[in-house]
């Protein structure tokens, strides 16, 4: 899926949209900003969660979106290509969505994340449909506007007329009923545990690979240390070892003892 998802945003010529639950994969924000440097006219929507739901989110798919966020800041087209969260009615909506369309020419939908885990680690399945008629491309080009329109309290017409006016990247600053985007924040609290925990829960490789000096900057050298680490939290907290615990028992632990250290906003 991570070819997939690279060679669609690589062929892209004006438009990017995409809906997804995590934004975490830093190969998948270097492709979106590679693009936009080829591609100047390049603008479009990343639709994402507006938070994380639990701590242990925070400090793992909160972390990776910041680095998502910066290679875009970094690369100067985090306002051509924004990352947003679907509000209604002053909260943030619980988004599930793995949907992308480029474009009007390819539409893909399934199960993978932007996440590195479901890039690179994780088996996945999506739907990739390519346009190959006019009828096609106006049919992809609708679905898209459909979906933004519910996201901005609109219908496709009203939706159609702003954006004849404006581009599609400016719609968070244009829209402000109960239905909105809004571009998403830095965290609250800051995910301070994320160099430790977010290697080992969104990895996009099988454990401790022989580290490369490229791989320095996602946590590549932390796997080790962390795997360590994190069982010894859990065997501390027990205090009784049965068996080995499995990554769910690990991860609902770690849940437990952020909240015991009452890790909050």
């Amino acid at each position: 899926m991570m070819t997939v998802s690279v060679d669609m945003i690589a062929r892209a010529e004006h438009t990017i949209y995409i809906e997804n639950q995590y934004f975490t994969s830093t190969r998948i924000a270097q492709a979106i900003a590679d693009r936009c440097r080829v591609e100047p006219a390049m603008e479009g929507l990343l639709v994402g969660m507006e938070r994380p739901k639990t701590h242990v989110e925070l400090h793992t798919m909160g972390y990776g979106r910041r680095q998502f966020h910066d290679i875009l800041n970094e690369a100067g087209v985090s306002e051509r290509v924004p990352l947003v969260a679907a509000i209604s009615g002053g909260r943030g909506i619980n988004l599930h969505s793995k949907t992308a369309i480029f474009d009007d020419r390819w539409l893909t939908v399934g199960s993978a994340n932007l996440n590195r885990r479901s890039m690179g680690f994780d088996v996945e399945c999506n739907l990739v449909l390519e346009a190959t008629t006019a009828a096609h491309r106006q049919a992809m080009t609708c679905l898209r506007n459909r979906l933004v329109a519910e996201h901005v309290g609109m219908t496709i017409e009203q939706l159609e007329v702003m954006l004849s006016k404006h581009r599609l990247s400016r719609l968070p600053h244009l829209a402000s009923g109960s239905r909105r985007l809004e571009l998403l924040q830095p965290l609250k609290p800051e995910p301070i545990f994320g160099p430790v925990l977010a290697p080992f829960f969104d990895r996009d490789e099988l454990w401790m690979p022989a580290a490369r000096p490229t791989e320095q900057r996602q946590g590549g050298w932390y796997a080790p240390l962390t795997l360590i680490a994190v069982v010894s939290l859990f065997l501390l907290g027990d205090g009784v070892v049965k068996e080995i615990p499995s990554l769910t028992q690990i991860q609902q632990q770690l849940q437990r003892i952020l909240d015991d250290a009452r890790v909050v906003e």
